[in-house]
């Protein structure tokens, strides 16, 4: 199920020289940018189903929804060489879990 909107959307400014919370910070905003590059390009497959190569416009689509795609893998990449339980501990986790088993592009 793709949601309409992040669970939690856990956004805080870490103080100066708090470099736990800036990396905590970090990793959200991670999260946060895989689940947006994720629903991206579901919309954008979905709209390019309705679109022939001949269409105007299709190579555009085309070539955002191949930019979606490598940002998530990116994103994603970055994220699975974090320690598990930093991930767990992070506020955003749950819609980490739900964007990696909901609308991660296939």
């Amino acid at each position: 199920m793709i949601s309409v909107g992040p669970v939690s959307q856990a956004v805080s400014t870490p103080s100066v020289g708090d470099a736990e919370a800036l990396r905590e910070e970090v990793v959200s905003c991670y999260i946060n940018l895989l689940y947006l590059s994720g629903l991206s390009n579901a919309l954008l497959v979905g709209g390019l189903r309705d679109l022939e190569p001949t269409d105007e416009g299709y190579a555009q689509v085309s070539a955002l929804t191949e930019q979606t795609f490598v940002s998530f893998r990116h994103i994603q990449g970055l994220l699975n060489q974090l320690d598990e339980s930093e991930l767990e501990a992070n506020a955003n986790f749950t819609l980490l879990q739900e964007t990696l088993s909901d609308i991660a592009p296939r």
